[in-house]
């Protein structure tokens, strides 16, 4: 019988501190937002296009990758052009890999699209 209560005093102090360690976990997962987010990577509804959004004035190149790895589009860096624009009407429906590289701090972006 006592053996039972020493249990039962071992397990009902490890549930209290067990919100302690799963707040204090949440918090840090919670506390690392993206501030270095500058690029924007979407396909135009209504035309069909990618569209890359670079809020910074950098040259910056555009790679597209289907998700066997093999590069189906390829856009050299181009000076301080902050919205550009890509065919994609050849490519099949599907998920593909948007690589967005600065070519000046090395910075990458990649972002997951999906074609309808």
């Amino acid at each position: 019988m006592k053996g039972n209560r020493i249990i039962f005093h071992v397990v009902c102090i490890a549930m209290m501190l067990l919100p302690l360690f799963l707040n204090e976990a949440r918090a840090e997962a919670l506390a690392t937002p993206d501030e270095n987010k500058t690029v924007e990577v979407f396909v135009d509804p209504y035309s069909g296009e990618l569209v890359v959004n670079n809020s910074v004035s950098d040259n910056y190149a555009v790679r597209v990758f289907d998700l066997t790895g093999k590069e189906v589009l390829k856009a050299p860096s181009i000076p301080e052009t902050p919205i550009r624009r890509f065919d994609i009407s050849a490519l099949r429906k599907g998920i593909y890999l948007v690589n967005v590289q600065s070519a000046t701090s090395q910075q990458a972006v990649t972002v997951k699209i999906m074609l309808k």
